[in-house]
């Protein structure tokens, strides 16, 4: 019985220690240290997924950490497009929140839309 006991503390330990989810385009960048992207540039515009990993220190866990998950990432979404937008110094039309993808998972989000150009 404890062998059982001691597998399934090692398997649940190491359930835990997985990794988020990772994003499914060309070159990664850092933004911060809870944030990655990375963009594939189109004629028109790019687009723009971004990767968001909430820390387990930074927020309790519980009710409204899914809400909270998400609200972060569409901000972190919206500043790594205007930074795109300063670097090339071209303007982008203004992005519709409600029109960007989530996929959000506990403590990890994935956003993704596609920012024109005016």
């Amino acid at each position: 019985m404890k062998k059982i006991t001691a597998v399934l503390f090692i398997v649940a330990l190491l359930a835990g220690c997985a990794k988020a989810p990772t994003i499914p385009l060309q070159e990664v960048h850092h933004y911060d240290k809870d944030t990655n992207f990375a963009i594939k540039e189109e004629n028109d515009g790019f687009m723009l997924t971004v990767g968001y990993h909430l820390h387990k220190g930074f927020f309790p866990w519980g009710i409204g950490l899914k809400a909270a998950v998400t609200r972060e990432c569409k901000s972190q979404f919206i500043s790594i497009a205007r930074a795109l937008s300063d670097k090339t110094g071209r303007k982008i039309k203004p992005v519709n929140e409600e029109n960007i993808t989530i996929i959000s998972e506990d403590n990890y989000c994935h956003a993704q839309y596609k920012v024109e150009w005016e």
